[in-house]
């Protein structure tokens, strides 16, 4: 037999075997002791042709060199080659290249695989071989999946196969049970390697390729991150394994949400300090943890998803204690920090110098990409670096409890010294009907408009008022935590728009039409875009409203349309005026200094005369009675007689408590003074205060006061001619050459007043009045002398107004001061210093001034010290003093200057100015000092 299978394996095909010559044998009688045929069976030749392994297979190696290795196996082990089965099993089974017979499928040999055939065989390929207890003798739970290397194609096949002949049961059952899906980890040609999981380690794809990005991160020795298997790169290829994996398997589309929350976590802490590529990524896994959060609907609304509360309670409790938020410090904190997104930057400049207050540093999302074709490079896994959905990082934010500054800061504005403001009623009445038909003709605002117009936009501007104050200021709360004390700020604002009701300007910036304009466009916008639009058509229009004919050409471009009858215009009610009617002209005492003192600008009562005047409101209401039987003689008496001055008193002026150069009298002009009377009082704007220390105070225009002024011209210039009036003759105007004799105020009195008091006596003399104290003459100087820089100024550095650069920008004003000092120094001007010291050049040296000037005035030099403050701001009113630095200011008076540098950092726009005698001035109160608490 021996002999007879090696030569059949050897030079006989089992084909000629069967037919020609062997065929007789494969079958055999079995019979009794009698010679009786009991059956037919197999023969022991046969027997031995099914069982032994006497087949010479062939099994084809693995890798892209190819080649076989044949083997004697078992018929029934043996596969008849065809591309088929090849497909299916690739080079994990033996072949043997034979025609299918009968010989072939009565040893056994297989042609064809099942179902049932190939699941036993991936199974067989997929588990790993191992002990099948546990190292306590206790049956494993789960098998673990091989290391498996084949063609691209095989796999491909396989999973077709069970795709197209298998039930989604069978399927899910096999996947759930069995490390069945096979994740490629190189590949070499046509051939790869890999390793089989199970259904729930693997996912479909990962949108943030941050798993990829950080490899050497999550590959680490020490690193405890559960790297994803990600089926996309490599299924995403082949047909149908899509829907496989799915739609019928169901796995997971992303990674877990804890795979992303480790991932987010090595990220940070491997950058202690925060990158701009580094904060996109965090980014990125900030909206892909929002989207995990998020479960699609039942039936119809499938597609819409909606935020699973439970998710997003996990979410958190995983995020507790991680330091994975970056601050505009550049640090990480965790929500123990309390931080907050900076969505407003004026807030942001604000608060940031707080250490309390915890802002995030978020980058702004770059541009969605545009959507991929089959034909793309990424074939449509792949995802644009440095996008990400903002929505969805403002939705995980939200799920974080990180609330936006905007929404934990309550402000309020604050105003003193309220008044109407018709100036401002004028510009906004000129500008809405501009506006109109700006949003009107425009295609993109056109939603905004009719919105405008549901709003009730027309009545509100009808109700809008206007008003200049004072001082405007806004008070800003920041509420950190409940906690702690909340955070408190106050800025001084030009304009402001307060609940779309009121409209506020400080005094000192009427003529700022574009700040008012900045301020306007709040009411009719609701979006940044569409403000941004409006102050940019309003800036042209506020160039052009002057000159008719840029009007039009500005017009024509931006709103060519004029508006449609049937829209109702937005209009602004004129400001009315009240009506001011011409005071009568009362007797009072008439200095020199009711001719030439101009109004005050903010349009408030200044000292006209000396001694001075009762002001209307106290002969108009409270005392009407009173005066009607008293008369003037009365009040005049009633004057409490100031202090005489020293008649040898060198320096007096009729001027001196202003500023104003002393001016010579003019006889003439006191009386007529006399009778302008209160007309010389009135605001400078010709408006009427509203304040509530002026309550019932009626003031002329100044229409009205330059009418009264011109008609007492016109009654002097015919005394002078000798059409006198009724009242009598002029007895007490001054002798213009009494010389030495003449009093240092004219103290003029109207006929009317004499005649009442001295009827049928010697008239008296008019008093000597002296001036107290405070109007004792003062050295004609401004309280901020502006200085000419003409001399070299340092470079220009950007500073923010924060407390971090307060050091820097008080170095660069110093070094501006210096270059002035020195440049004042070398041009040998009359009065320049000979000697100038900067205490701080090489550091802080504690001084309570930063220069020393030395003049050559007298033999012994005079000393004059120098203190710099500086701000970047271009007219901030507030100047920060150390105690030492007052002491002394105090002591050295005359021989301490103040010099203010604003638009520190700006070499193009730097202002210095010059307080001379800071001590002089507080005791004036021409400065004020303050204690902030």
């Amino acid at each position: 037999m021996a002999y007879l299978f090696s030569y059949f394996s050897l030079s006989l095909s089992p084909s000629t075997f069967i037919s020609d010559r062997y065929s007789q044998y494969l079958t055999a009688q079995v019979i009794d002791s009698e010679g009786r045929l009991i059956k037919s069976t197999k023969s022991s030749f046969f027997h031995f042709l099914s069982c032994l392994p006497w087949v010479p297979a062939y099994c084809l190696q693995a890798g892209a060199e190819g080649g076989r290795k044949a083997e004697y196996l078992c018929p029934n082990s043996v596969y008849l080659y065809s591309p088929e089965v090849h497909n299916l099993l690739g080079t994990h089974v033996s072949y043997i290249d034979m025609t299918p017979s009968e010989f072939t499928r009565t040893l056994g040999m297989k042609t064809s695989v099942n179902v049932e055939e190939l699941i036993g065989y991936l199974k067989k390929w997929c588990v790993k071989t191992s002990s099948a207890s546990g190292p306590e003798g206790q049956e494993k739970q789960e098998e673990e999946g091989s290391e498996f290397s084949s063609t691209v194609q095989h796999v491909h096949s396989v999973y077709s196969f069970l795709h197209k002949n298998c039930s989604q049961t069978n399927l899910k059952e096999l996947f759930q049970h069995t490390p069945a899906v096979f994740i490629e980890y190189n590949r070499n040609g046509d051939w790869c390697s890999g390793r089989f999981y199970h259904l729930k380690e693997v996912c479909w794809s990962d949108p943030t390729e941050m798993f990829v990005r950080y490899r050497e991160l999550t590959r680490g020795a020490d690193s405890t991150v559960q790297e994803p298997r990600v089926l996309a790169p490599f299924y995403s290829k082949l047909d149908d394994m899509k829907d496989l994996f799915k739609r019928l398997l169901t796995v997971e589309l992303t990674p877990s949400m804890l795979q992303y929350v480790v991932l987010l976590e090595l990220v940070c802490n491997s950058c202690p300090v925060p990158t701009v590529d580094v904060l996109r990524d965090v980014s990125k896994l900030y909206a892909r943890l929002a989207d995990k959060c998020k479960t699609p609907g039942q039936g119809e609304q499938e597609q819409n998803l909606s935020i699973n509360p439970r998710y997003c309670s996990t979410l958190k409790g995983m995020l507790l204690d991680k330091r994975v938020f970056p601050t505009k410090d550049n640090s990480w904190v965790t929500l123990a920090h309390r931080p907050m997104i900076p969505d407003s930057k004026e807030l942001e400049k604000i608060f940031k110098a707080h250490k309390q207050v915890c802002l995030l540093n978020l980058p702004l999302p770059e541009k969605r990409p545009a959507p991929r074709t089959k034909t793309g490079p990424s074939q449509g896994w792949s995802v644009s670096a440095g996008w990400f959905s903002e929505e969805d990082r403002m939705l995980f934010l939200e799920i974080c409890g990180v609330r936006l500054l905007s929404k934990c800061v309550s402000t309020e504005a604050q105003t003193e010294n309220y008044r109407p403001c018709p100036s401002m009623q004028r510009l906004v009445r000129s500008v809405v009907p501009y506006i109109q038909r700006f949003l009107y003709h425009h295609e993109d605002l056109q939603e905004l408009y009719w919105e405008l117009k549901k709003n009730n936009i027309r009545q509100t501007i009808r109700q809008l008022t206007y008003g200049q104050v004072g001082m405007l200021y806004t008070r800003y709360l920041l509420s950190v935590s409940d906690e702690e004390d909340p955070v408190l700020e106050m800025e001084d604002v030009i304009c402001l728009l307060k609940d779309n009701k009121e409209l506020y300007i400080q005094k000192d910036h009427l003529s700022a039409r574009l700040d008012i304009c900045r301020e306007l466009v709040k009411l009719f916008s609701f979006e940044s875009s569409h403000r941004k639009e409006l102050v940019h058509f309003l800036s042209g229009l506020m160039t052009s409203l002057p000159d008719n004919a840029a009007l039009k050409r500005f017009l024509q471009k931006e709103c060519p349309g004029e508006l449609p009858s049937e829209e109702e215009a937005w209009e602004v009610p004129q400001p009315v005026l009240p009506v001011q009617p011409i005071p009568v002209a009362s007797p009072v005492v008439s200095t020199p200094e009711d001719e030439f003192r101009p109004g005050q600008e903010d349009g408030e009562q200044t000292l006209m005369c000396w001694p001075p005047r009762a002001s209307l409101s106290n002969t108009a209401a409270s005392r009407t009675e009173r005066q009607q039987t008293a008369g003037p003689v009365e009040a005049v008496l009633k004057m409490w007689p100031p202090p005489a001055e020293p008649k040898d008193s060198p320096s007096y002026s009729p001027s001196s408590i202003s500023n104003h150069s002393p001016r010579e009298r003019d006889p003439e002009r006191e009386v007529d003074a006399g009778r302008e009377g209160v007309q010389s009082q009135s605001p400078r704007d010709g408006t009427a205060e509203d304040h509530p220390s002026h309550l019932g105070t009626i003031e002329p225009s100044q229409d009205v006061a330059v009418e009264a002024e011109q008609n007492a011209d016109k009654a002097a210039a015919g005394r002078e001619s000798g059409q006198h009036t009724a009242r009598g003759p002029d007895q007490h105007r001054p002798d213009k050459t009494s010389g030495h004799n003449q009093q240092p105020f004219s103290t003029t009195i109207p006929e009317g007043v004499v005649s009442s008091m001295f009827q049928g006596a010697s008239q008296r003399p008019p008093l000597a009045l002296d001036s107290p104290v405070w109007a004792k003459p003062l050295h004609p100087q401004a309280l901020l002398e502006d200085l000419q820089l003409e001399c070299q100024r340092p470079s220009t550095v950007l500073f923010s107004d924060d407390q971090r650069d307060t050091v820097a920008i008080g170095e660069w004003g110093e070094k501006l001061v210096f270059s002035f000092l020195c440049h004042w120094r070398d041009s040998q001007a009359p009065g320049g210093p000979c000697l100038v010291t900067w205490y701080n050049q090489c550091g802080e040296s504690g001084q309570p001034y930063d220069f020393k000037l030395i003049f050559n005035l007298t033999q012994e030099g005079e000393e004059v010290f120098v203190e710099v403050k500086s701000t970047v701001k271009k007219d901030r009113a507030f100047i920060h003093l150390s105690a030492n630095e007052l002491d002394f200011a105090l002591r050295e008076k005359e021989r301490y200057h103040v010099f203010r540098v604003y638009n520190a950092g700006d070499s193009e726009k730097v202002r210095l100015c010059r307080i001379q005698n800071l001590a002089q001035h507080l005791h004036a109160k021409d400065l004020e000092l303050f204690l902030f608490v």
